[in-house]
């Protein structure tokens, strides 16, 4: 085994690790079950890398979102360590590769979504793998309390079967005392040791602010706090609107959200990575997984649905170290408005069994068929369908997938795929035959090779760059190689999809949990009340915030707005206190009492000094000098 600083200077180019980096790895060499909080920035995924690759072993990681999962591997790859990902929109072909790549190949890192777990296909594999570490990311996800409850984390205990003896290393940012130990029960933790980062940022300043003008109060913090910052809306439309008033304003901004195409969600990202461009507009699933530890501010137009959220949200903004702003803008009519958004969230049972047969029967599938198909998510046209609301419809889609019928797909992270059916030599006989194919085959053997075997994914804004060429015209040309039989070519779609995860049911064998339905609506209800009291707390913001996780700080930060407010109104008693001590001395005339407070202004002290007069703490004598009674 090579040392753990060895590997981190060698992988990463660091030095040293962070606190409590360094005691979670080494709980996990030891052959240790870890349950480990980290705030957002904290470096989670250092606590399984480096362990993986000082053993020269090889870790299963369990992780909610595919784009994060992407990222993840797409990174490992650069720093030259072989990994993989299984995801719910993958064909069998293509699965069956990469599994056994892992039993039999030198791969380090399998990602692999929580919904696959319970598939047969992995399950066969995953008995001959030989991992060293088990790592579940967002484990709060297995918790049916937490608030962003994956059902599917639930099967994650059941693997342990066929490799009791590795080690499981769960890891989340936020996590109160119940979901910790919902957590350990759920995954079956052996005797684990629980391991907590430091709760408190000095250098996150945070704040709320109550505003009818919350344009004119964004454009006022951006003009303030210089350098990179993300801006958080709810909804799709709101993010784009935002973004081009900034852009109105002379504030360079991009937006961000599942229905930008992934092309241009690379270009507007690479942008705001290199700073060329200051603010992203986002819906809340942008920044994980993204590494920018020099934002200044996290500025939310809209209240999040609970503080676990908001935790991990504000807390991508000074990760370096740096002083930086976490806001939230905020109006006294929200409160009602979020409390009817989250009744719509839960639509009626009638409601749920009509999309259900309706989907069903768009994907024309006969009860027990259907398992593990997956096709675009046609909202329109089974809100026609069915009578209900657009939004009606994706509110059941997602009950359903509470209940692990369903799995929604973000079709932006599905990238276009290519299957050669002419081999190499065909290829280059085809490019002699036609210099039409001449360009565009150069470049994909050039860029992907030829393997027959399995389908290889490509970008086609790449491959436009290298032909100095356009995206549409790269697009054309591989239409047409499909069109001659050289190439299977699927584009990526641009719409959301939706992967089926059991085969059809009869609709009197629907079963939607309790849990799923009223118990949750309960539950979210909660915590978009325990949001409004962090708005409302009279507390410094790290302590109202800390309460809610159950844990305990030893100070109030002091760089919070309410501690702010707190050091404002001390300096203002200071002066206040030795005027009153002045004059418990002597008489004074309303000049000289001005004079004995420089940093005041005239006004101020006026305005003080006549309230005290009104309450007859200082009387006027007839010489019209003042002086405490």
């Amino acid at each position: 085994m090579k040392s753990i600083d060895e590997i981190l200077k060698h992988y990463w180019g660091y030095d040293s690790l962070r606190s409590p980096q360094d005691r979670i790895i080494q709980e996990v060499l030891n052959q240790r079950d870890v349950l480990a909080l980290l705030p957002t920035g904290g470096g989670k995924s250092l606590c399984y890398q480096v362990p993986t690759l000082v053993k020269q072993g090889f870790c299963i990681v369990i992780s909610p979102l595919t784009a994060l999962m992407e990222d993840q591997v797409q990174d490992l790859k650069r720093r030259g360590v072989k990994a993989m990902m299984v995801t719910s929109y993958q064909k069998k072909r293509e699965v069956d590769y990469i599994l056994n790549e892992c039993v039999f190949g030198e791969v380090r890192f399998l990602y692999v979504s929580p919904e696959r777990l319970k598939n047969d296909l992995f399950k066969a594999r995953f008995k001959d793998m030989r991992p060293t570490l088990i790592a579940v990311d967002e484990a709060h996800c297995i918790a049916q309390w937490g608030h962003d409850f994956r059902p599917a984390y639930m099967e994650i205990a059941a693997i342990k079967e066929w490799h009791p003896e590795v080690p499981i290393l769960a890891l989340t940012a936020t996590a109160t005392d119940q979901v910790q130990k919902e957590i350990i029960a759920s995954l079956q933790l052996h005797d684990p040791i629980q391991i907590a980062g430091n709760w408190l940022r000095p250098n996150l300043g945070y704040g709320v602010k109550n505003t009818e003008d919350k344009m004119g109060q964004l454009e006022t913090y951006l003009e303030k706090i210089q350098g990179a910052s993300i801006v958080y809306a709810n909804s799709r439309a709101r993010v784009e609107e935002i973004a081009k008033a900034l852009n109105q304003k002379d504030i360079k901004a991009h937006y961000f959200h599942a229905g930008v195409a992934a092309f241009r969600k690379r270009e507007v990202l690479a942008e705001w990575l290199e700073n060329e461009v200051r603010v992203m507009v986002a819906t809340n699933a942008f920044g994980m997984g993204i590494n920018k530890p020099d934002v200044q501010s996290v500025l939310h137009w809209d209240i999040p649905n609970s503080p676990e959220a908001y935790f991990q949200e504000a807390g991508r903004a000074g990760r370096a170290g740096q002083k930086a702003y976490a806001i939230l803008m905020v109006q006294q009519d929200e409160k009602a408005e979020g409390e009817e958004r989250i009744r719509l969230q839960y639509p009626s049972r009638e409601a749920i069994l009509k999309v259900y047969q309706t989907v069903m029967d768009f994907f024309q599938l006969a009860i027990g068929n259907g398992q593990w198909e997956n096709g675009e998510l046609a909202l329109d046209t089974w809100a026609e369908r069915t009578g209900l609301s657009r939004q009606q419809v994706f509110h059941c889609l997602h009950t359903l997938e509470r209940a692990q019928y369903f799995q929604l797909n973000e079709a932006a992270f599905q990238p276009s795929k290519v299957t050669y059916l002419f081999s190499s030599r065909q290829l280059l006989e085809l490019k002699e035959k036609n210099r039409k194919w001449s360009a565009i085959v150069d470049i994909m053997l050039r860029m992907y090779g030829v393997n027959q075997a399995l389908e290889v994914k490509v970008n086609e804004n790449e491959m436009a760059r290298n032909m100095r060429t356009s995206v549409d015209y790269v697009i054309q040309l591989l239409v047409g190689l499909q069109g001659i039989g050289a190439i299977q070519y699927e584009q990526q779609l641009m719409k959301p999809s939706l992967t089926l995860l059991l085969p059809r049911v009869h609709p009197a064998s629907l079963l939607i949990p309790k849990t799923v339905l009223e118990d949750r609506y309960e539950n979210d209800r909660r915590r978009w009340n325990k949001m409004w009291e962090y708005v409302d707390s009279p507390l410094c913001r790290s302590r109202a915030m800390s309460e809610y996780f159950d844990q305990i700080i030893p100070q109030d930060c002091g760089i919070c707005d309410r501690c702010v407010e707190k050091q404002r109104q001390a300096a203002s008693d200071d002066w206040k206190k030795h005027l009153l001590h002045l004059l418990s001395q002597k008489s004074m005339s309303w000049e000289a009492c001005m004079q004995s407070c420089p940093s005041v202004s005239s006004d101020e002290v006026i305005e003080y000094l006549r309230n005290q007069l009104d309450f007859g703490i200082v009387i006027q004598n007839e010489g019209g000098e003042l002086q405490k009674v």
